[in-house]
């Protein structure tokens, strides 16, 4: 199947990225806190390459990313993505960011939801996973409020820049399969 455009809430989509998207990724993999939780930087190079491989990873059916892009003029304000996709375990890893300018809006957990369902209901997955630093309490919030339930603190589980960083692992599970 064609990666679909999903609906996040009333005045956003998720979208397959395009070679027109370069900018955005780029300008996302400047900020600081993008930085800090993503655990990179980026060129326009290596955006585009990125941008080509997310094509390829969703026709191995391994990963699916979307731009969180505003419905009125198709910007992006954002990032959605199914992680480490096992179709026979049923399960994927949700991670997300969001630009400066579509913060405070909604965007990740309109966007996290809208993928969830489309992750359940279309391919029947079974759960979805979610982790973030403790110290990023904005993903945390984020997770929340997209129904994802805390699961565990994961300790020493992954290193930033600054050292090792305890995770939140949140799920959430499909109750209908």
């Amino acid at each position: 199947m064609g990666q679909p455009e999903l609906p996040a809430g009333e005045q956003l989509i998720v979208r397959p990225w395009n070679e027109a998207d370069v900018p955005s990724v780029v300008e996302a993999y400047a900020v600081a806190d993008i930085q800090e939780w993503n655990l990179r930087t980026m060129d326009a190079d290596e955006a585009h390459e990125w941008i080509e491989s997310w094509s390829a990873a969703w026709h191995a059916e391994t990963d699916a990313c979307w731009a969180i892009a505003r419905r009125s003029d198709g910007s992006v304000v954002g990032r959605i993505a199914l992680r480490q996709i096992s179709l026979a375990a049923g399960s994927a890893d949700v991670t997300y960011w969001v630009l400066p300018n579509g913060r405070r809006e909604g965007a990740a957990s309109e966007a996290a939801r809208s993928v969830s369902r489309w992750a359940f209901e279309i391919v029947g997955l079974h759960q979805l996973d979610l982790h973030h630093s403790v110290r990023n309490e904005s993903s945390c919030g984020v997770a929340i409020r997209a129904g994802f339930g805390l699961e565990a603190t994961l300790h020493s589980y992954l290193k930033h820049a600054d050292g090792w960083h305890d995770m939140h692992l949140h799920a959430l599970i499909n109750r209908n399969n």
